[in-house]
């Protein structure tokens, strides 16, 4: 179930926790169709830090829009110098 505002969701993909956010407006009813917008960070980013930055959920209220902010996978580079 959505609630207005910020709702945190973990899915599990192929034994993987995935997190996301979905802003919510206040005048978002389940029986009308509204636009979803995903919002992907760029690097050293995650989908929290990026719903409180990015302004889109103040456009997602003012719009009635859905908002969604995933969080990447958490990954390790390893640079070699040769």
């Amino acid at each position: 179930m959505l609630l207005p505002g910020k709702n945190r969701f973990v899915t599990n993909v192929d034994g993987f926790n995935r997190e996301y956010y979905v802003h919510v407006p206040l005048s978002y009813t389940p029986n009308s169709a509204i636009p979803v917008v995903f919002m992907l960070h760029g690097t050293s980013g995650d989908g929290d830090k990026f719903y409180n930055t990015s302004w889109w959920k103040e456009v997602g209220e003012a719009e009635n829009i859905l908002t969604v902010f995933p969080s990447s996978w958490q990954h390790c580079i390893n640079a070699r110098s040769g």
